[in-house]
């Protein structure tokens, strides 16, 4: 269960480039970072329908290898593109993670990239009431 209050933080993070798939070629200038995207996971939990171990638990999945909802995920675009990650390579910064003033289903996000200069700003809207 998350609180509201857990539905703010702040964070630092690091991003891996994927793995090359075998066999796969890399296109010439790919890549170069013009977004960051984002997913969630929801639990739920529901006691009226027993199972034999217990309560029935389900999951909602936003991520791209998942089956589609009509959720989705989410992408940042940033302002400038940033180099492609060289092997070895991480991209880290910090995500800060806030409700937006005067909407409860909307959420401000800043990223701030390391090395980059000026924090990125976003707002995510929710559905309208």
């Amino acid at each position: 269960h998350t609180s509201v209050a857990e539905q703010e933080f702040s964070r630092r993070f690091q991003l891996l480039p994927a793995p090359l798939e075998e066999g796969r070629a890399r296109l010439p200038g790919q890549g170069e970072i013009h977004a960051l995207a984002s997913w969630f996971t929801l639990g739920f939990f529901n006691v009226s329908r027993p199972t034999a171990g217990g309560a029935k638990t389900s999951e909602l999945s936003t991520h791209p290898d998942e089956t589609c909802t009509h959720w989705q995920q989410t992408l940042f675009f940033l302002r400038d593109a940033l180099p492609k990650l060289e092997d070895g390579g991480a991209l880290q910064g910090s995500i800060d993670v806030r409700r937006a003033e005067g909407s409860p289903r909307d959420l401000s996000i800043r990223i701030a990239l390391d090395g980059q200069g000026d924090e990125d700003s976003f707002v995510i809207v929710g559905a309208d009431l």
